[in-house]
């Protein structure tokens, strides 16, 4: 049981070109304060629909992987092969340049530690056993449509701990439809990947992951539920398979010109082969989640 995990949110505009974004833990599991996002952002490039972010950014990925009620992450992205988890959907240090056009979206990246500002792992560790990667994310994804497919990857290096260099590649399609008219949404997701030196005596190793999941609202959209299936084989002769049920109740929300806030329920019952109980039977987590502005919302 974990209480108080506390983060503040910071966005906001600079003149007419610059935006920022930042998100710090004050508590986050108890392990202290934790710089979670860190971003300054030029938006005046190609006709203002090519935008440059420096700082730490969320990787080029689909929305679903940094903005879902699911509890669990997502396991394509995170695979772990040998000694290498890829970070496909992780917030690191770095730049990207995203590019809006009509229907089509475009996210180009270099990124390198996930860690703090400062320390190991930190903003400036930059040095050989630090993993580093360009990413990519193409997409046809306008808001209003109910579809949305595309491609994530990227390629990069890691070392590892007999001192030799891990050179990796990974890609992945995938299509996201939302709910309509009382049908369920659903994502799919396939990837295949490949590390030339996953980790110290392995052989090179080519690994693939899926994810499927289906999804409804109720309740007039204040309630949702999902059922999501995961599959990972590293290419090593370890190969998983994970069920998630999820729900999500939004208990309340009031927005206003002096304030916004909400409170959020999620449960979240995990059927994972690494975490099960003895019995084999589901873990179950939950979260009570409230959020809310500081101050009054202003516009331009």
């Amino acid at each position: 049981m974990q209480w108080g995990n506390l983060a503040v949110h910071i966005a906001g505009a600079i003149g007419n070109d610059w935006t920022f974004h930042g998100q710090e833990w004050l508590s986050q599991d108890g392990d202290g304060t934790f710089t979670d996002t860190l971003w300054l952002t030029y938006n005046n490039l190609f006709h203002r629909d090519g935008h440059l972010f420096v700082g730490k950014v969320e990787a080029p990925a689909p929305s679903p992987f940094s903005q879902f009620f699911d509890l669990a992450g997502f396991a394509p992205p995170e695979i772990t092969v040998g000694e290498h988890t890829y970070e496909f959907d992780a917030n690191r240090w770095g730049s990207k340049l995203a590019y809006v056009r009509d229907w089509f979206t475009a996210d180009l990246s270099y990124l390198g530690p996930n860690g703090d500002v400062t320390g190991s792992g930190g903003a400036g560790d930059w040095g050989p056993a630090t993993d580093k990667t360009f990413q990519y994310h193409l997409c046809d994804c306008i808001g209003y449509k109910p579809l949305e497919f595309g491609a994530y990857g990227g390629v990069g290096t890691i070392q590892t701990s007999d001192g030799e260099i891990d050179h990796y590649n990974g890609a992945a399609g995938y299509v996201e439809v939302d709910s309509v008219k009382g049908i369920p949404g659903a994502m799919g997701i396939y990837q295949h990947a490949y590390d030339s030196h996953p980790g110290a005596g392995l052989n090179s190793a080519t690994s693939t992951a899926f994810t499927a999941e289906v999804w409804e609202p109720l309740f007039k959209n204040q309630v949702i539920v999902s059922y999501r299936n995961e599959y990972t084989n590293d290419g090593l002769g370890n190969q998983f398979h994970y069920n998630y049920l999820n729900g999500a109740w939004f208990l309340s929300h009031h927005v206003s010109d002096r304030n916004a806030n909400g409170f959020i329920v999620n449960v979240q019952g995990s059927m994972n082969p690494l975490f099960n109980l003895p019995s084999g039977g589901p873990t179950w987590q939950g979260q009570l989640w409230y959020v809310t502005t500081l101050g009054g919302v202003k516009g331009q």
